[in-house]
C-alpha cells in the first residue's frame, strides 16, 4: 500500500520524526450534467483532526478522474462545451449547506482541469495545502472539496481525497506518490438540477455515440454499431441488405444493390422474367438470355419443366448395363453378357454347353449366347456328334496348261444337312497334262445329302490356253461316284464364300 512520505533535509532533525497519517477519505458521485448550466459536485464535510497544532501544515492530496466526456460526442456541438471544470476546496463554517451553490464563497479556487481529450490522461491530481491559522480551542471548522461544472457535460465524476499532518518544522521536503490507497468512502451530493445517475456510468462511448444514463449502456448512431470499446464504424454493406443473390456495393455513404438475372427493386427483392412463375415444378430455374431459362430438376424428377418422374432414378441396372425411362416404368438395356430386369445375371452363368463347348456372349442368338463346340460335336448345345465322309476329286483336261505349270480347280461341294445347305471348298491342283488324272482326295466333317458339286474355272485361264477344257471329272464320296457334277465359269478370281455372278452347266 503506497502512502505518503516525509523526507526530513534538516540537519538537526531526527529522521526518525515523521508525519502521521491520520485519515484517507475518498468522495464518489456520478452526475448527468447538462450543458448550459451551472453545476457544483461538492463533497461532504471533512472534520480536521482534533490534534492539529497551530501553524501545522495539513497537504490535501484530491485526485480527480472523469468518466467521459460528452464534448468528445455528436450529442453537443463544441460551441455548447466547455472543455475544463473547475477545483476548490477550503474551510466551510459549521452549518454551511453543501446542496446550495450560493454558500460556497467560502472555498478557494484551486485550478482550472482540463477534461480528457484523445491520449490525455483521465485523471487528475491536485495538491492542495490547508495551513492551520485558528485559535486553540475546540475544532469546529470543516474542509470541503467542490468542483464546479461551468458547462463542460461531463457525465461522470470520480473524486478522491487523502491527507497527512505535518508538523510545523522547517526544512521539510514532501514527496508524493503516484497513487495512494482509499477507504471511508464518504459520499457526495450533485446540486444545481443535476441528479444522479442510475446505474452509475460504468463504459465510455467513442465520439460516434452517446452514453444512456436510463439504461447504462452506449447508444450508437445510424451507421455505426457497438463494441465493448465503444461505437465503431460499419459498412452498409454488412448487413447484408441485397435478396435474392444481389451484390451490394458502397455509394456515396449508402449503398446500391446488383440484383441477379430475373430480379429487380432496390434491394432486389421483386422477381422479374422467365422465372418469375416458378416453370420448373421440381426444380430450380435459371434464367438464361432475356427470356430464356434452364431447370435444375430435383433428384427423380426429370423433363423440360422437371415435371416428369423419372423411373431411372437410383437404378443402375446392377452397373451392367443403362437405364430406359419408360411410361410409368423403365428397362434396362443389359451390355453383352448380361441378362435379366436389372442386368444382374451373367448368360454363361445360365448357360449350358455340353461335351467340353464353351459358351460364347451373342448379341444375336435367341438365348444372348452360343456355344462353342469342340472339332467332334455340334449344334446349339454341342449334344450333335460329326460325321466325317471323304471326297475324291479326279480331275482330267484335253490338253497341257505348261510343262511344269501348276494350275488350280476349285471344287464346292454342296451339302443338305439339317434343312440347311452347307459348303465345303478345296482345290484340285497339278499340270492337269492331257490324258492325266490330277486327283485330290478330302476327308471332311461334312456328310449328308450331297445336293450339288460345282467345278470352278477361271474364264482368263481358258482363254489363254486354246481349246482348254474339263475332259474328265470324277467325283466319290466314301467310294460312291457322284453322277451330277455342274462346272461353272467366273470371269475373275473365285474368292472362298462368292456364290454369284457365276454361270454353271452340267458337265
Amino acid at each position: 500500500m503506497d502512502e505518503w512520505q516525509v523526507l526530513q533535509v534538516d540537519s538537526d532533525s531526527d529522521e526518525s520524526k515523521q508525519w502521521q497519517k491520520v485519515q484517507v477519505l475518498s468522495v464518489f458521485q456520478t452526475c448527468t450534467l447538462e450543458s448550459g448550466q451551472e453545476n457544483w459536485l461538492v463533497s461532504p464535510p471533512i472534520p480536521l483532526p482534533p490534534e492539529l497544532p497551530l501553524g501545522a501544515l495539513l497537504p490535501l492530496r484530491i485526485r480527480v478522474s472523469f468518466l467521459m466526456h460528452a464534448c468528445n460526442y455528436t450529442r453537443y456541438s463544441l460551441d455548447e462545451c466547455k472543455n475544463y471544470i473547475q477545483l476548490y476546496a477550503g474551510y466551510f463554517p459549521p452549518g454551511t449547506n453543501s446542496t446550495n451553490a450560493s454558500s460556497l464563497d467560502a472555498v478557494n479556487f484551486i485550478q482550472d482541469i482540463q477534461l480528457r481529450s484523445p491520449g490525455a490522461p483521465d485523471s487528475v491530481d491536485v495538491v492542495y495545502n490547508v495551513t492551520a491559522a485558528r485559535a486553540q480551542g475546540s475544532v469546529t471548522d470543516q474542509i470541503r472539496i467542490a468542483l464546479r461544472d461551468p458547462g463542460s457535460c461531463t457525465q461522470g465524476l470520480f473524486v478522491s481525497v487523502a491527507y497527512f499532518i505535518c508538523m510545523p518544522i522547517q526544512g521539510v521536503l514532501v514527496s508524493f506518490p503516484k497513487s495512494f490507497p482509499s477507504s471511508s468512502p464518504v459520499q457526495g451530493s450533485c446540486i444545481s438540477g443535476s441528479h444522479p445517475s442510475n446505474p452509475p456510468l460504468q463504459r465510455v462511448c467513442s465520439f460516434d455515440g452517446s452514453w444512456s444514463p436510463q439504461n447504462g449502456r452506449c447508444v450508437c448512431k445510424p451507421g455505426y454499431k457497438r463494441t465493448a470499446t465503444g461505437c465503431v464504424e460499419t459498412s452498409p454493406c454488412e448487413s447484408y441488405p441485397c435478396f435474392n443473390g444481389g451484390t451490394c456495393l458502397e455509394e456515396n455513404g449508402g449503398f446500391r444493390c446488383e440484383c441477379s438475372v430475373g430480379f429487380v427493386g432496390q434491394t432486389c427483392e421483386n422477381a422479374n422474367g422467365p422465372c418469375f412463375r416458378n416453370p420448373c415444378l421440381y426444380g430450380q430455374c435459371s434464367q438464361s438470355g432475356m427470356d430464356g431459362y434452364s431447370c435444375y430438376c430435383q433428384d427423380g424428377w426429370m423433363g423440360t419443366n422437371c415435371d416428369q418422374e423419372d423411373h431411372c432414378f437410383g437404378q443402375e441396372c446392377s452397373g451392367n448395363g443403362y437405364c430406359l425411362n419408360k411410361q410409368n416404368t423403365y428397362s434396362c438395356q443389359c451390355q453383352l453378357g448380361f441378362i435379366g430386369r436389372n442386368c444382374q445375371d451373367r448368360v454363361c452363368d445360365l448357360a449350358t454347353c455340353y461335351n467340353g463347348g464353351s459358351c460364347i456372349p451373342d448379341s444375336d442368338a435367341p438365348d444372348g449366347y452360343k456355344c462353342q463346340c469342340t472339332e467332334d460335336f455340334e449344334g446349339l448345345q454341342c449334344l450333335d456328334r460329326i460325321q466325317r465322309c471323304t471326297y475324291t476329286v479326279s480331275v482330267k483336261t484335253s490338253r497341257a496348261v505348261g510343262a511344269g505349270t501348276d494350275e488350280r480347280v476349285d471344287v464346292t461341294l454342296g451339302v443338305q444337312k439339317f434343312g440347311k445347305l452347307k459348303r465345303a471348298q478345296f482345290e484340285v491342283q497339278g499340270n492337269f497334262e492331257s490324258g492325266n488324272l490330277d486327283t485330290v482326295t478330302k476327308t471332311l466333317p461334312l456328310c449328308g445329302s450331297l445336293r450339288q458339286i460345282e467345278i470352278h474355272l477361271r474364264q482368263e485361264k481358258i482363254n489363254y490356253v486354246n481349246n482348254w477344257k474339263l475332259r474328265q471329272v470324277t467325283v466319290t464320296v466314301d467310294d460312291n461316284i457322284i453322277r451330277k457334277i455342274y462346272v461353272c465359269y467366273f470371269n475373275t478370281w473365285f474368292r472362298p464364300g462368292d456364290y454369284k455372278n457365276r454361270a454353271c452347266s452340267l458337265l
